[in-house]
């Protein structure tokens, strides 16, 4: 991820290339934009301006009823709207999806030491897109102890930022895994059992 961010000129710019492309039908404007991905208003917009100039993004202007408040009234109007949208005629779109969505190649020791800063990491687990596998039900496991669950739904909703994609992250603590390991249950069997990669690995019972 840092590598394409160097390569694209800036993290915000990587996240909003994969906001449009896994989102080719959608229609924005720079507010919801804004709240999605948490940019700031004059870094998104000089970074849409960039990303409008190569031609990948479409500006059009757009109008929208809607509710106008005026003291006790409500009334119907309508407000016009900036909004982009993806170019399904880009040139390079194949090339351009295969790179900004090749998560194999994602750098382990950034991931690893986000997931340590949640807790005190006992097993970290990548499949699914990690490792190119589109029968795993599961992208990312983490088991551990003094789970910050504020922070750890931060580093989750960052990397679903990221990625342009809604990770399938199941976090555990370390209680609830022995339980479940112990009574066999079925989800976690399978999910050991398939086709992973294993970054962090301090328990005995795997």
């Amino acid at each position: 991820m840092q590598e394409l961010s160097r390569l694209f000129g800036s993290g915000e710019r990587v996240k909003l290339i994969r906001f449009f492309l896994a989102n080719p039908e959608g229609l924005y404007d720079m507010e919801e934009i804004e709240n999605l991905l948490k940019i700031k208003s004059d870094k998104l917009k000089s970074e849409l301006n960039e990303i409008e100039k190569s031609d990948l993004i479409i500006k059009s202007k757009e109008q929208f009823s809607v509710e106008i408040q005026s003291g006790n009234t409500v009334k119907s109007g309508v407000r016009e709207y900036v909004c982009y949208k993806l170019n399904d005629s880009f040139r390079f779109l194949k090339s351009l999806e295969a790179l900004m969505f090749d998560f194999q190649n994602a750098n382990r020791d950034v991931l690893e030491e986000r997931f340590r800063s949640i807790g005190r990491c006992k097993l970290l687990i990548l499949s699914g897109v990690f490792i190119g596998s589109e029968r795993s039900r599961l992208d990312i496991l983490y088991v551990g102890e003094a789970i910050k669950s504020q922070l750890a739904d931060k580093v989750v909703n960052d990397l679903n930022i990221e990625t342009g994609k809604m990770l399938n992250v199941h976090i555990l603590d370390i209680e609830e895994y022995n339980y479940r390991y112990k009574m066999y249950d079925r989800f976690l069997r399978d999910i050991l059992k398939e086709e992973n990669e294993v970054l962090i690995n301090k328990i005995q019972n795997f």
